[in-house]
Order: structure tokens, then sequence, then C-alpha cells
């Protein structure tokens, strides 16, 4: 039985597992926002290495909220993005009980720590995930970019050893930005920098040209484009009516 469980431990210690290794673009106005994403997820065997890739739907909607995933989604049999989309408390809209936008925070941070425990760790400073999360939340329209960078297990409570939050409408115009426009590339977006400085009209035309433009940017790029790849998801989200630009890989 030992030799059996040995064997086994090695075929899947030799599998390739997905490493989420994505562009994401949000884009804020007033009465709408937009989010784009890649569809490439990258393939890794258990020393990191790329050894193939696959497409996968990146932007997912949850009860009236739709939040876009970047980071760890899946180890040790935990799946991160559906321990997201299906925390019971995003049913709980309107009972005072969380916020929607808290919810899914939580649920994202319970997933991590369930994958520490998995592998007896009490801390682990590589876990990144980040989130870009649009709806009507406290009667507005929102969008928040959400980062958590590692986790640490102190008894019965855990915690993110880095984070941050920018959330719009208030973040607005934060560090001389456009107050009417705010814009949002999370993840991979070493080609985006390059592009954005060397491009002064990087930013023209509609919402979805430029998240399109943002992401194809990073699929075309050399380097990057080893992680990133088409074809491109972008849905708009208003206070009242949500609708897919294009599915791309999304169902």
């Amino acid at each position: 039985m030992r030799v059996i469980w040995s064997v086994l431990l090695c075929i899947l210690l030799s599998l390739p597992s997905p490493t989420f290794a994505t562009t994401l673009v949000g884009i804020w106005t007033k009465d709408r926002v937009t989010i784009a994403a890649d569809s490439k997820q990258t393939l890794s065997d258990a020393s990191g290495r790329p050894v193939g890739s696959q497409n996968v739907c990146k932007i997912y909607q949850s009860q009236n909220l739709v939040f876009a995933f970047a980071g760890l989604a899946k180890a040790e049999q935990v799946d991160v993005v559906e321990a997201v989309r299906d925390a019971h408390m995003l049913t709980e809209q309107g009972t005072g009980k969380k916020l929607p936008l808290e919810s899914i925070i939580v649920a994202a941070e319970a997933a991590l720590v369930r994958i520490l425990k998995a592998r007896g760790q009490s801390s682990d400073s590589s876990i990144n995930v980040a989130l870009i999360i649009a709806g009507k939340i406290d009667g507005k329209l929102q969008m928040i970019r959400e980062e958590l960078g590692g986790i640490g297990i102190s008894g019965d409570f855990s915690y993110p050893q880095r984070s941050r939050r920018i959330a719009y409408p208030e973040s607005a115009g934060y560090g001389g930005s456009d107050p009417k426009r705010g814009i949002e590339v999370v993840g991979i977006n070493n080609a985006v920098k390059r592009f954005q400085s060397s491009k002064p009209d990087w930013n023209s035309g509609t919402d979805e040209d430029v998240a399109k433009r943002l992401i194809t940017v990073e699929t075309n790029d050399a380097n990057d484009s080893v992680f990133v790849g088409q074809p491109i998801s972008e849905i708009v989200i208003k206070r009242n009516d949500t609708h897919w630009i294009n599915k791309g890989e999304c169902p």
C-alpha cells in the first residue's frame, strides 16, 4: 500500500498545475464600468516551469456583482475562484450581515487559508491574489481594485501580510489621473507600462477600445505573451444592466 501511495504522489506531483498569469483592465466612469481580461492559463510543473497552456474564463458574475480574478486561483484541491463565486454571504445582500464586496474578500482569504493549512504552513509571503470588482454597492456604481499579498495564520485568526484597495468613484482623480475616468491594469502589465509612457494617446477612444487595446498590447508582447493570450473577454456593468461585449472563453 505504501508503494502505491508513493507512486500516486509522484504522478500527482508530475501533473501540470494551472498558474494564473493574467492581465485585467477595469475602467470606471460615472455611468458604467468596463472590465476586460485575457484568456490564457499557463500550465506549470511542480518546479514552476511552464509546460503548456489552455484557455479559461477570468471574468465571473455572482449575484449582482462582476469580478475578474488574477493570482493564485487553485492549489491543494482548493479552488479560490469557486470559493469566491459561491460565497453564501453574497446571497444575503441587503440583510446588513456583510457588504457584497467584503463577502468576496473574506471568501478569497478563507480559501487561501485552506490552502496554507493543507500544506501545513502558517504563512506564505508568495501568495498573491488581485481582483477587480464592479457593481451597484450602497446604491452607487462602484469599481474596486483589491489586492492581497501573503497570508498568515495565528491561532483562529488569519491576515494578509500586504493589502491595497483602490475604490471608485472615491479614488477618481488620485495621482493626477482623470477624475471622470479611472483606469486600472492588474496582473502582468510590463508591456502596458511601456506603451503608456511612449503613446500619449493610449487612452483615446471608447472604454471598450481602451480596455481591449491594453490587453492586446500584452498578448502581442514577445515576453508577456508566454503568459497572456487571446481571446479577450469584455463586459460592461451599469447600475441596472450588465452585458457582454465579447465573451471570449466565458460561458
